[in-house]
């Protein structure tokens, strides 16, 4: 169920106080921008990165529509502040970040380290760098992973960043995505080719780094098609049929023997009927000879 659905139930943390936490989380770290590398089998031109700003990843938020059963899966996440970002919303049950540039992994492990040592001291009363929020922070991981060969088990909301991804990895990706009968959502920077299972829903203006602002497309996941049950069809014989005609085979085909029960069978004509018949041709041909046959 997403948060408009139970908006009531829901006491998330406000955008600026993530924000916040989130610029002194990154503020000591290296930036994700860059050349990387990666140990899987892909085109490097999968490894361009771009971010989403700050600025932009409220409207974006909005339009994941995620409630406290969610589980959220950032493919491509880079240094991973997407992730962090709706974890500490606390409206999800888990943000879990995947990539695949070792480097931009490394430096994303490290600020969810960085999160969960500022969040232990305020749990046990120390003096933490980050401001206190209101609502728990919600579990959090990123894993080094090829997108499109990774096994996913509980996703339902997704943000693909596919802005220079080939559409071999979109389509192996998808397809891996779409086996989770929990998956629900999908956004993604580019549109996605069509497909039976997705329905555009609407569009979403996000700020980012490579563009002042890029329109990213929202889709609603359908569920799949049942199977369509095979019907026997069995034909009942007219109540106005008579009979059925017999089959006779020759050969590799069966031809219809019609019969007629309610027609005679002709007999051969008589010697009588054969002499009346040579009378009535003699009469058209020759009057007299008729006469003096008789």
């Amino acid at each position: 169920m997403g948060r408009l659905a139970s908006e009531s139930q829901q006491t998330g943390n406000g955008h600026a106080d993530v924000v916040c936490c989130l610029q002194k989380i990154y503020a000591k770290g290296k930036s994700g921008f860059g050349s990387d590398s990666t140990s899987e089998n892909i085109d490097p031109q999968n490894l361009q990165y771009g971010e989403v700003t700050y600025q932009g990843m409220e409207p974006l938020y909005d339009a994941l529509d995620l409630g406290k059963d969610d589980v959220f899966y950032d493919l491509g996440c880079g240094v991973g502040k997407l992730v962090l970002y709706v974890a500490l919303r606390g409206e999800a049950s888990r943000s879990v970040g995947l990539e695949v540039g070792e480097r931009r992994h490394i430096l994303a492990e490290c600020a969810c380290k960085h999160l969960r040592g500022e969040l232990e001291l305020q749990s046990t009363g120390g003096e933490a760098e980050l401001p206190k929020l209101e609502a728990p922070c919600a579990k959090y991981s990123v894993l080094l992973a090829d997108i499109s060969r990774h096994r996913y088990s509980d996703p339902t909301v997704v943000v693909l960043t596919n802005l220079c991804m080939d559409m071999g990895v979109q389509s192996r990706t998808l397809a891996c995505l779409l086996r989770c009968r929990s998956f629900r959502r999908l956004v993604s920077i580019t549109p996605l080719l069509p497909h039976a299972r997705l329905k555009l829903v609407r569009s979403v203006m996000v700020c980012c780094s490579w563009a002042k602002v890029s329109a990213w497309q929202v889709y609603d996941v359908l569920p799949p098609q049942e199977p369509l049950a095979r019907s026997i069809l069995v034909s009942t014989p007219s109540k106005r049929s008579v009979s059925t005609p017999a089959l006779r085979c020759t050969g590799s085909s069966f031809l219809p023997s019609l019969r007629h029960d309610k027609k005679e069978v002709e007999q051969p004509p008589s010697s009588a009927q054969r002499r009346n018949v040579s009378l009535a041709r003699l009469v058209k041909r020759k009057p007299a000879a008729v006469a003096a046959a008789s």
